[in-house]
């Protein structure tokens, strides 16, 4: 898990291949990721941590990669 700097989670779903984005009071925002191997997709995600520039950093565990998204886009 980690916090945007709007106090925004984000969630790391290992098993179902994704990134869920909450807000403080947790409310659902938005769903990033599929299934998958292309940029953009992820294979078992393992971590996440957010930046100073709102950049979302994935530990994307099964391809062997970190994986830098957008937060606002």
């Amino acid at each position: 898990m980690a916090f945007a700097s709007d106090g925004t989670l984000i969630v790391c779903e290992y098993g179902n291949q994704r990134l869920q984005r909450f807000t403080p009071e947790g409310k659902w925002i938005a769903t990033w990721g599929a299934p998958g191997f292309q940029p953009g997709q992820l294979y078992q995600p393992w971590g996440v941590v957010v930046d100073s520039q709102d950049r979302v950093h994935v530990l994307d565990s099964n391809n062997h990669r970190v994986q830098r998204l957008a937060l606002f886009s």
